[in-house]
């Protein structure tokens, strides 16, 4: 018996679910699990980076079962399954958990983004971790250069950082991802789950919705008070993002108990199989 977790990533996807969950993959480190992901380079960026141990890419959920043996454990967050994968993957897993119905959220890494964070950069922009469609270079096409810096995604062309260059005053490449969103005061960001990740980190984020993205959490945001901008160039975003941050609003920051009391809930269930857990890792080795 084996712990795996399986996160969606790609160009058409970003990182967010791999960052929501490797904060699980570290808590469930005693068990030597094995995080899967889509693509080879977000398990290398997991391991690398994010710090989760064993990672490896898989292309897609369902082929998981090549990989694992029936009766392990999986931890996924995905929307590759229908009812019907989900019913199969129930009865092949001793236990299973979807992040996001049985693990609520949100969920930050609490090592990389925490309230002790220093900031030292007062405003930045993180359009997000993957522009597929290259939107971000429309917006900026013809806008005024900012002194707002730009943090690459993960999954931008390679080439666009020279394309965008005019419109910014700073390109911060995308591997300083981990250190550069707890450091920043004022973020605007496309991305939901560096939202949140703002929020654990004491900083003030503002939610910019993206012509080419659907925010299923877009009234949870709101009802943070966080808030949300838009616009149809980058001049009319970075005037709105102004505007917000000008009198930035309270907001609420204790969010996360429910997501770290679910974790727990995953680590007492799997520590009832603690000792068939070791032997048969022994067995695999």
């Amino acid at each position: 018996m084996k712990v795996y977790l399986y996160a969606t990533t790609g160009h058409n996807y970003g990182l967010e679910r791999l960052r929501r969950i490797a904060p699980i993959a570290k808590a469930l480190k005693k068990y030597d699990p094995l995080l899967c992901t889509a693509d080879y380079r977000a398990a290398t960026y997991a391991t690398n980076v994010l710090e989760t141990g064993k990672a490896a890419g898989v292309d897609v959920l369902t082929n998981l079962p090549h990989t694992m043996e029936r009766g392990d454990f999986l931890v996924f967050d995905s929307d590759e399954a229908n009812e019907t994968t989900k019913t199969y993957m129930k009865e092949f897993c001793t236990l299973l958990y979807e992040v996001g119905n049985d693990v609520a959220l949100p969920i930050v890494d609490s090592e990389f983004y925490n309230e002790n964070s220093e900031k030292t950069i007062q405003k930045a922009i993180f359009y997000g971790n993957d522009d597929y469609t290259d939107t971000l270079i429309g917006l900026s096409q013809n806008a005024a250069k900012t002194d707002i810096p730009l943090l690459m995604g993960f999954y931008m062309f390679l080439g666009n950082e020279r394309k965008l260059a005019h419109a910014f005053s700073n390109i911060i490449d995308e591997e300083e991802y981990v250190e550069t969103i707890p450091a920043v005061k004022y973020l605007l960001s496309g991305s939901s789950q560096a939202v949140y990740e703002s929020i654990a980190s004491g900083g003030c984020p503002v939610l910019l919705i993206r012509s080419d993205k659907s925010y299923e959490d877009i009234d949870f945001i709101k009802s943070l008070n966080v808030p949300v901008v838009s616009g149809k160039n980058l001049d009319e975003i970075i005037a709105n993002f102004e505007d917000a941050i000008a009198n930035y609003p309270e907001i609420k920051r204790d969010i996360f108990s429910e997501g770290k009391a679910a974790i727990a809930k995953i680590i007492e269930d799997i520590s009832k199989f603690e000792k068939i857990i070791e032997i048969s890792n022994q067995i695999r080795q």
